[in-house]
């Protein structure tokens, strides 16, 4: 039997529990997965998990928004059957109920979540007293308390695999993120020389580094690498990587991210491998393994395709 597209076909299982402003919800919402194998379907349950707080997010990190009936189930549904949506940001009229259908809800179907945008979550609740606000998230693993081994750690989602990595906070780094870090001010990749493996018309390796996220890089041959040479050696340890801004950010998973000094490729250290990116256009991460090094070089089996690389030094 040929692959079938993934259909959900969602129905409410659970009933809430209070209204938005209330201090509970529950939810779970099923969908039908039919597989390739012989007609076979097997079905599964997404469970959203409701935060007492609004998550501010750019435009592009917005897939949709719409108005609805002040019931929030739609906005969730609406989620689980959106490709990429990773959580939701949702507002609505206090007061209104299910049976106040004169009362609109607005919803914002999101590509991020509170995990990779932990310094954008804000705690105000209601705006003007005429508005009452929440966030929802797909239910997973980072969800519990201390996924991490310490608290230096941040516990970032892979929806699709269900699986998670835990990365330092910034401040931190060192193999247990117990390294207290200050990071540098300046992206030092922006005064460095980019070259890569090959030339593509277009795709200039300065387009990495020229701080414009509509020029991107794109290899696409066995072995392709691009790297960024320093002005000189720092200590370097913290990247802020921008995929993608138009399709595509699962082009980026499993990037290598190694350094070294200039003719010395042999003695290259591993710093980083990016996770699974297809929801990500801003990841922040420290090296695994700090050092002093000039030189930046991004690896893969066969294909690079990201918009820009920010390189940072670490102090202390």
């Amino acid at each position: 039997m040929g692959k079938i597209s993934l259909v959900f076909l969602a129905t409410i299982l659970v009933n809430c529990f209070g209204n938005i402003g209330g201090s509970s919800y529950g939810l779970n919402v099923r969908y039908l997965q039919p597989w390739e194998t012989d007609n076979a379907v097997e079905y599964g349950y997404v469970n959203m998990v409701k935060h007492g707080f609004y998550l501010e997010v750019t435009s592009s990190e917005v897939i949709k928004f719409f108005e609805t009936k002040p019931n929030v189930d739609q906005c969730l549904v609406e989620c689980v059957q959106t490709m990429n949506c990773t959580s939701v940001n949702y507002k609505q009229q206090l007061g209104a109920s299910v049976l106040t259908e004169s009362l609109e809800g607005q919803c914002s179907l999101l590509r991020t979540d509170r995990f990779r945008n932990a310094d954008k979550i804000s705690k105000q609740t209601s705006f003007g007293y005429a508005i009452a606000v929440a966030h929802f998230s797909l239910q997973h693993e980072c969800e519990l308390d201390e996924p991490c081994p310490t608290e230096n750690h941040l516990c970032i989602p892979d929806y699709q695999t269900g699986e998670f990595e835990c990365i330092c906070k910034k401040g931190f780094h060192g193999e247990f993120c117990t390294n207290k870090t200050a990071i540098g001010t300046e992206n030092l990749a922006k005064y460095g020389a980019a070259s890569q493996s090959y030339f593509t018309a277009g795709y200039y390796a300065s387009n990495a580094i020229d701080q414009n996220l509509d020029t991107i890089l794109q290899l696409w041959h066995d072995g392709c690498w691009w790297q960024v040479s320093l002005q000189r050696k720092y200590l370097l340890g913290h990247f802020v990587f921008h995929n993608r801004q138009d399709c595509c950010l699962n082009r980026a998973n499993g990037l290598q991210i190694h350094t070294f000094n200039e003719n010395d490729l042999a003695n290259q250290i591993h710093c980083y491998t990016l996770p699974h990116m297809h929801s990500v256009k801003i990841y922040e991460f420290n090296c695994t393994s700090s050092r002093m090094a000039n030189t930046v070089r991004v690896t893969t089996p066969d294909f690079i395709n990201f918009a820009e690389l920010e390189v940072y030094e670490l102090w202390g």
